[in-house]
């Protein structure tokens, strides 16, 4: 479910990105945050799906 969000939430985010200038170090800070976002959700899903697998065996 989140994969398909996550794509359609950067296509409706570019164009205000392209609009809106937006200062470097803001932007990259923002970039920051949706990589650690995305990390956490990762290893989240990660760590969810190696206890469902141990629970299994």
């Amino acid at each position: 479910m989140m994969l398909i969000i996550i794509p359609k939430f950067i296509m409706n985010y570019k164009p205000i990105l392209k609009t809106v200038e937006i200062p470097i170090p803001v932007s990259f800070a923002l970039i920051g945050l949706f990589q650690l976002f995305v990390f956490l959700s990762v290893l989240m899903f990660a760590i969810s799906f190696s206890l469902s697998d141990a629970d299994k065996k």
